[in-house]
């Protein structure tokens, strides 16, 4: 009974080993997946360090901003490295320059670095995001593809802001001034260049917009400096009333009650320049 006890015991380590080996087996495949997708180098072998600086820009509708790529090449890795950077916003558009004045994704063995420059419209979406920036080359010694990235963040803003509203009631034939505050959120002074003003909408669907119009500021009234952290409207800026954009109610001749007591939705739009 002891003998048989036993050889049931060791066929039974003998099925438990078989199974440790089959997961150990499968745990080693999946271990080797993972690092065939792994991003880096050979494990001593032909390299690159990759770095990107800074960690983070921000910039402004149609604006550009860059950072800095290094490529450091290691034990004996001579190739080129090939530069691409996913999730821009929409709407912008990437360029790579080198060292050498050339405009080029790929950095040569004789160069080290690169600047990404992003360049974003007047229709970019406002955002912060990760940015990822990858470098990829080839070691032909030893046939093997090396790729590293750097995640780093962007940040796109209005370079100022414009606010306000009318302060009165309008009836057919008359206008008003719009006494816009320009709002300036960064550390340095902005200069506007351009303000605009438009009627989006009215609250009542018989008042229709080209009820309404708007005298834009002259072109002779710019450039206007607006400091650090300030929000000044045109007034406390020094223009007068009549200097400021002007919303008039149009007197069409016919009948205009579809917009008493109607309010309007107003947009504005601005350029300026740090």
């Amino acid at each position: 009974m002891r003998s048989h006890s036993n050889q049931r015991i060791n066929r039974a380590r003998r099925r438990l080993a078989a199974m440790l080996a089959a997961v150990m087996a499968a745990l080693g495949l999946a271990i080797g997946c993972i690092a065939a997708f792994a991003d880096g180098g050979s494990g001593g072998g032909p390299d690159f360090e990759f770095a990107v600086s800074p960690q983070t820009r921000t910039t402004y509708l149609g604006a550009a901003t860059s950072y800095g790529v290094k490529v450091s090449r290691l034990n004996g890795f001579s190739g080129d490295v090939r530069l691409n950077v996913q999730n821009l916003p929409p709407d912008s558009t990437a360029t790579w320059r080198l060292r050498d004045g050339s405009e080029s994704n790929v950095i040569s063995a004789n160069l080290d670095t690169a600047w990404l420059v992003i360049r974003t419209s007047s229709t970019t979406p406002l955002s912060t995001r990760t940015l990822r920036v990858r470098g990829t080359g080839y070691d032909a010694s030893d046939a093997n593809w090396i790729s590293h990235y750097v995640d780093v963040t962007l940040v796109v803003q209005r370079l100022f802001k414009v606010a306000g509203g009318l302060g009165r009631p309008l009836y057919p034939g008359l206008s008003a001034p719009l006494n816009l505050a320009l709002i300036n959120p960064n550390d340095f002074p902005v200069s506007v260049r351009k303000v605009t003003a438009g009627v989006a909408r009215t609250s009542e669907a018989g008042c229709a917009t080209d009820n309404f119009a708007l005298a834009q500021m002259p072109p002779s009234d710019y450039p206007i400096t607006v400091q650090p952290g300030q929000s000044q409207t045109l007034r406390e800026l020094g223009f007068s009333n009549q200097q400021m954009p002007r919303l008039k109610m149009v007197d069409s001749g016919e009948n205009q009650d579809a917009c008493k007591g109607a309010r309007l939705t107003l947009t504005y739009a601005g350029k300026g320049t740090r």
